[in-house]
């Protein structure tokens, strides 16, 4: 995931685009979303035979099918045993190309496609997503699910034992569907999944049977709690971070505060406690081999059902390689939650600093500087930064509390006051912080303010340059176009065509290298599993948005684009849209 910044394109997006979401709708509105999407179905039917990789016309199709199954259920099941069809022929070109299996590996050991297929699938059919699922079990999912260990680990280090509990956790959540889809079938189904291998799925399939049939689900508690304390949490020097999360969700549901009158899944205090001891004890002995234990969880088990374990527990904390800090965990963040909770004023962030970790202080002196500048104090809040940071760590700070004290003037109205301190940002934040600038401006008043918006955009404009140099410069272009799109359409379209010449160069490249090196690509065709990374990151919703504006000019730029596993990719999400 990319750093998030505290006005990011994505939070200015959804203001941008309120505008849209205040027009009265079109009386004929249904029939010409449907019209849209019929077309673009037809163009991504037609180019889908075009298609070399089998795994890539089985994505398409049924994600067309479940498209097609609201209107048409029997269209869509011919569709779904199309790609079901095309999904069991890129399988067997795996399994026959074991020389290669660098380049298969996902089809080998079902780690995207045929979770992205099933899924797809089991939105609207989900019975016949779990038929699919067992029909399409590669055999390396088949011999993990047996317990087979003669291979010990895959090739990119996940043991097999993790692909038997992803296996388990998707056939979990598909039965789940079913059960929602099929009500007369979902308490046999249900009991038969919880029944099966223990997933992070288990204890929501639980609860699920529980608001069915209350009886059936707590006469199964016993048999789960029964599993977890049998089953080991450490095993062949790796933890079932499954069977971690079900049990330390089940022991927090079990010990959180109710009201009297709340009905809820009740379990055995006697094995919640055994269960309760057993994790203690399985983080006091492994957690520092894993390199952290989550003190901040574990601490209120521990002191409901073995008080005597918290300092050991403490201990492990600490001597774990990643220290007791790590990700949240440990004594001295509790410590840091509970100052935080009081809402502490700058001042009292700044002396109690001082008695915490590096880390934690870095924390507090940016949220002390923060509220100086929430005060109207903000040249205390550069002091206090320019006091306690240097070097990278200084510029880091100064620009998030720019952003921050920019994100408190738009809050409060002051856009003046607002743009003229992002004119200061360093060149790489200034573009995007006034692009989202004129987001909140619209949104705030989409009649009123408009003109407003657009003149800033267009200023933004003038600050990029006439051809992107940089993969910035393009990213930075695309957030000015969506920015664009509801505030003034044709200049958005204007921005983006000229643009459409030096893109194909681009993923064209990129599929090249790709190609060469053994990646995405395979038969010269990118693998559509990986969504819509083409070497350069192109914003599906930009696109969703743009045909809103004007569909068929829209769709003219979308032809513009020379690989079709982008045009099909982009007219497929548009129709999901509709």
């Amino acid at each position: 995931m990319h750093k998030r910044l505290p006005l990011s394109i994505a939070v200015f997006a959804s203001l941008a685009l309120g505008g849209f979401a205040q027009q009265q709708p079109d009386p004929d509105a249904a029939k010409l979303k449907e019209a849209r999407r019929a077309k673009l179905i037809e163009r991504v039917e037609a180019d889908i035979e075009r298609l070399k990789l089998p795994e890539n016309r089985a994505i398409l199709t049924a994600r067309i099918g479940a498209i097609a199954w609201k209107a048409d259920p029997e269209r869509g099941k011919k569709l779904f045993q199309s790609a079901i069809a095309d999904l069991a022929a890129a399988q067997q070109e795996a399994e026959a190309s074991r020389g290669k299996a660098h380049i298969y590996y996902d089809l080998l050991n079902s780690q995207n496609i045929r979770p992205q297929i099933l899924n797809a699938i089991a939105t609207v059919d989900a019975e016949y997503a779990l038929e699919s699922l067992y029909r399409t079990r590669p055999s390396i999912v088949i011999r993990a699910l047996a317990g087979d260990r003669t291979e010990g680990k895959l090739d990119n280090g996940q043991s097999l034992r993790g692909v038997a509990q992803n296996e388990m956790n998707l056939e979990h959540r598909i039965a789940r569907l079913v059960a929602d889809q099929k009500p007369e079938k979902a308490i046999a189904i249900l009991k038969e999944n919880i029944k099966k291998r223990l997933s992070n799925e288990t204890y929501e399939t639980l609860k699920k049977l529980y608001l069915k049939d209350p009886a059936a689900a707590t006469e199964l508690t016993d048999e789960v709690l029964s599993r977890l304390n049998s089953s080991p949490f450490f095993a062949e020097n790796q933890a079932n971070y499954d069977l971690l999360q079900i049990s330390t969700n089940i022991i927090a549901d079990h010990i959180r505060e109710r009201s009297p009158d709340e009905k809820y899944l009740a379990f055995s205090d006697a094995g919640v406690r055994q269960l309760s001891v057993k994790l203690i004890n399985m983080y006091i002995e492994y957690g520092p081999r894993i390199g952290w234990v989550p003190f901040d969880q574990l601490e209120p088990i521990a002191k409901r059902y073995a008080p005597g374990s918290i300092e050991r527990l403490r201990t492990a904390a600490q001597s774990g390689r990643h220290g007791i800090g790590h990700k949240g965990s440990g004594p001295a963040h509790a410590e840091f939650n509970k100052l935080m909770g009081t809402n502490p004023t700058a001042d009292q962030m700044v002396q109690a600093a001082g008695t915490f970790t590096p880390e934690h202080q870095r924390q507090l002196y940016q949220n002390a500087a923060n509220k100086f500048s929430e005060s109207g104090q903000y040249h205390n809040a550069v002091a206090l930064l320019n006091d306690k940071f240097e070097g990278e760590a200084l510029d880091n700070a100064v620009s998030s509390l720019n952003w921050y004290y920019a994100h408190h003037l738009i809050q409060k109205g002051e856009f003046d006051a607002a743009e003229a301190l992002m004119l200061e940002f360093n060149d790489s934040n200034r573009v995007s912080a006034l692009t989202s600038l004129a987001g909140n401006i619209y949104g705030k008043d989409p009649t009123e303010n408009r003109s407003r918006a657009a003149a800033l955009l267009r200023r933004v404009r003038g600050l990029l340059p006439d051809r992107p140099e940089t993969s910035n410069d393009t990213n930075q272009m695309f957030a000015l176009i969506h920015a664009m799109t509801p505030i003034e359409p044709s200049e958005a379209f204007a921005n983006l065509e000229p643009m459409i010449e030096q893109l194909n160069t681009l993923i064209q490249a990129f599929a090249i290298v790709q190609g060469y090196h053994g990646g995405q690509m395979r038969q010269g065709e990118y693998s559509l599993a990986m969504g819509s990374n083409f070497g350069i990151h192109l914003d599906q919703n930009m696109f969703r948005n743009l045909a809103q504006a004007d569909f068929d000019r829209t769709n003219a730029i979308i032809d513009s684009f020379e690989r079709p596993e982008l045009r099909l990719s982009l007219r497929m999400y548009l129709a999901e849209g509709l």
